[in-house]
């Protein structure tokens, strides 16, 4: 039975955060907004949350226990098809390790009920542990390059956000959507698992007309997942799921576009993979990419997803023991990542950044805190212990010699230092080259048989 006069379903999909969803549901109750029943999808938990929660909450939630994990897609589906069983107007999808501001759900509750043009609507996520923080605020799709534009990322919050944010996709960690779109689009397509999940039905209710956006005075904080990968579930997971969405929904005239990408990626984590001895992370994204091309969905199979060895940080071994760094730019604003990234191993290092390409006001623009800065007229590289170019990938190298760099460091956090690293990243291109021609007809032939069994699967409603 629903509460009298709740038109809005929230439903929070749970597995193994037990302090996290209980902080979660706590939360949701001191919303300002009270026409709502509260479902928690529990995935078959074992660390006893389907019990906490039922001791603490048991009057004020209605609580789905299942048997085993299918995964955040799994357990959000479950909850909305009992969600519609009822008559609510709306449904308000939660990650279980969000804490809502009491006026989150009012915001856009308010927001959908006065657009009928847009089907859902999305909060302003902000970091748990940093909440000056914003994690992202929806994300377009880029359809030339196979990958979502996250909009607003890990930018500074301020008061001069626009109120109103069109998107192509609202992540589920705080997502209203009215019944009647969900209802369109069938819910969420379970076989993801999880990654992409709120991707695909985003897009889908857009081609129905819909539109979506994110509200800014609904506000959320979003604990993020630990910073350190013990395993190779993100590596399959989106690698997989990723690359299905596109497929799916691209034309096919794309489809060579993508096999490009397929085996240049393929090309470029084998390579450097296997030089770094990063074996178990190289193994996990080729089965991603098999099981893509042999329709096989849901649930990782046994040994598609392993705990990781403790790798050598080789950029951390080189730095470990020098006090001044000299950052050459790419012209890119991937000198912010690898600052941040330099600054989070070696705390105490100087970093002076050499304008080589960027402006100084567009630096300024990148750090809220301000960084060392001189242009590259005035750089005397005796000055410095280490100087380190910046690249989108190390393979670019030669690009960047005349500018003799001691170390080269790309997004990957791959590193060519020293000769022998030189003579090996020399031969890329006559490797990949080969490698391409032998890979990218079948690689092709694959992803158009792979797009036509994913057609083949909606015609059914399966896909």
């Amino acid at each position: 039975m629903s509460q009298a006069g709740a038109n809005v379903a929230i439903i929070i999909c749970n597995w193994n955060k037990r302090e996290y969803v209980l902080k979660c549901i706590e939360s949701v109750l001191r919303s300002s907004y009270t026409h709502y029943d509260l479902y928690v999808v529990d995935n078959g938990s074992t660390d006893g949350s389907a019990d906490a929660i039922t001791a603490q909450f048991a009057s004020q939630v209605k609580l789905i226990r299942k048997s085993q994990n299918t995964g955040g897609a799994g357990g959000f589906q479950v909850g909305i098809q009992a969600a519609l069983a009822e008559n609510y107007e709306f449904l308000y999808l939660l990650d279980n390790d969000v804490v809502v501001d009491q006026d989150a759900l009012r915001h856009l509750v308010e927001f959908l009920s006065s657009n009928p043009e847009i089907g859902a609507a999305g909060s302003k996520i902000l970091y748990m542990d940093k909440p000056d923080t914003i994690q992202y605020l929806g994300a377009s799709i880029d359809w030339d390059h196979f990958c979502l534009t996250h909009h607003y990322k890990n930018q500074l919050d301020t008061n001069d956000l626009p109120s109103i944010i069109d998107t192509d996709m609202i992540p589920a960690c705080s997502m209203l959507v009215k019944t009647k779109a969900i209802v369109e689009v069938g819910g969420m397509d379970s076989e993801y698992f999880i990654y992409f999940d709120d991707v695909d039905m985003c897009y889908a209710m857009k081609l129905r007309g819909y539109k979506l956006s994110i509200y800014i005075p609904s506000i959320v904080w979003h604990k993020r997942s630990a910073l350190v990968r013990n395993s190779t579930f993100e590596d399959y997971y989106i690698r997989r799921n990723s690359n299905y969405f596109f497929l799916k929904y691209m034309s096919p005239e794309k489809v060579p576009v993508l096999a490009e990408r397929f085996v240049d990626i393929m090309f470029k984590e084998f390579y450097l993979g296997t030089y770094n001895s990063k074996y178990d992370i190289v193994r996990t994204r080729l089965f991603a990419l098999e099981d893509l091309l042999n329709g096989t969905r849901g649930k990782a199979m046994e040994g598609r997803v392993v705990t990781l060895p403790t790798y050598e940080n080789r950029l951390f071994e080189i730095i470990k023991s020098v006090t001044r760094i000299a950052i050459l730019d790419d012209g890119t604003s991937h000198i912010k990542k690898i600052y941040n990234q330099i600054v989070l191993l070696k705390p105490d290092v100087e970093i002076t950044i050499i304008l080589s390409k960027l402006s100084r006001e567009t630096v300024a623009n990148l750090f809220q805190e301000l960084p060392l800065i001189t242009d590259q007229k005035s750089y005397d590289k005796t000055n410095f212990e280490l100087t380190i170019q910046i690249c989108e990938h190390v393979s670019l190298f030669p690009n960047y010699v005349q500018n003799k760099a001691d170390l080269y460091v790309d997004l990957y956090s791959n590193v060519i230092y020293g000769k022998e690293d030189e003579r090996y990243i020399s031969n890329y291109d006559t490797v990949f080259k080969a490698y391409k021609e032998l890979h990218l007809p079948l690689i092709i032939q694959r992803l158009y048989e792979c797009k036509k069994n994913i057609q083949s699967l909606k015609m059914l409603g399966n896909g």
